[in-house]
């Protein structure tokens, strides 16, 4: 029968079980190629390579999404309070279960990671989302989830960008819509698109010891963002764009995230503007349109 060595203390054998849990992380990654040998055609749970749809054909290439290059002067242009409807409280839409206000990231860190068969996915996503972070001049810092090897680069209370990118490389059975798709009219115009945001925040209580002030329910816990197509293929990365700014704060309005056709650089620079205001220090999640554009007319953020 199996004993402990009474040679050995106790610390020593939690310094043999540290060390084992440190090795098993370390094969986590490979996982999937196990399940890819194991499977029958040898894919897990991605398509096979001639399966997967064509990137679709564009007949004039969009302009670049460039974060820097679309700020003239390198400054953000000012907006007015006619502008707030094209980026904020859409009219008719389904925003998440906590209703119409303003939501946020409230801490300081941001991780990042991108599901994705391409691991060069979460280095382009931490990019992009630091670009934006910059040109907008957010008080966020972002960091990668993983490190390179798999292991995890920060803790689990850290709130997170998660990204489900490339859809279209998995099989039916894997794409689950539950990860990425909010709920509603507004879920289901995403799902078509094929380009996605879902928010997970704080449920706001209204009994008692149970009531959560809205600032703290409409601070942004994880945001979930999704692409169908891959990285590498055309208007994916302004699908990408739009994601990420409503991830970060903006709404899922007409005028930008539903609006068709490219973002143009003077529509990027307009949108980073918009999400600037969003982390004014005047600015707190859960206000409601009438308080938001009080705020930023009292403070001078916006023309009247």
């Amino acid at each position: 029968m199996w004993s402990l060595d009474p040679r050995k203390s106790p610390q020593m054998y939690l310094v043999y079980l540290a060390t084992f849990i440190y090795f098993l992380e370390g094969m986590i990654p490979a996982l999937p190629i196990f399940w890819h040998v194991i499977t029958d055609d040898g894919h897990g749970i991605y398509t096979a390579p001639e399966d997967i749809e064509p990137a679709p054909v564009v007949t004039e290439p969009w302009p670049p999404i460039d974060p820097a290059a679309a700020m003239p002067g390198g400054a953000l242009p000012r907006l007015s309070r006619a502008d707030l409807p094209t980026y904020f409280f859409p009219q008719g839409a389904t925003l998440p279960e906590n209703g119409q206000a303003l939501w946020r990231f409230d801490g300081s860190l941001v991780s990042v990671s991108a599901r994705s068969k391409n691991k060069a996915a979460d280095l382009a996503l931490v990019a992009l989302v630091d670009e934006i972070l910059e040109a907008a001049g957010l008080p966020l810092d972002v960091m990668p989830k993983f490190s390179k090897d798999g292991r995890r680069n920060v803790d689990e209370d850290v709130d997170e960008i998660a990204g489900y990118l490339a859809i279209k490389e998995y099989k039916e059975g894997h794409r689950d819509p539950s990860l990425w798709q909010p709920e509603g009219p507004a879920g289901e115009r995403m799902a078509q698109n094929g380009c996605a945001v879902r928010h997970r925040l704080p449920r706001p209580g209204f009994m008692d010891e149970n009531f959560t002030p809205p600032r703290t329910a409409y601070a942004i816990d994880t945001a979930f963002i999704a692409t169908y197509h891959r990285l590498d293929e055309p208007t994916v990365d302004h699908c990408l764009f739009k994601a990420l700014l409503v991830a970060l704060g903006l709404h899922p309005t007409e005028g930008f995230f539903f609006k068709e056709g490219p973002v143009t650089p003077e529509e990027q620079a307009r949108a980073l503007a918009a999400l600037a205001l969003v982390y004014h220090p005047a600015v707190q999640p859960g206000m409601t349109e009438q308080a938001f554009t009080a705020i930023l007319l009292e403070n001078d953020l916006i023309d009247p």
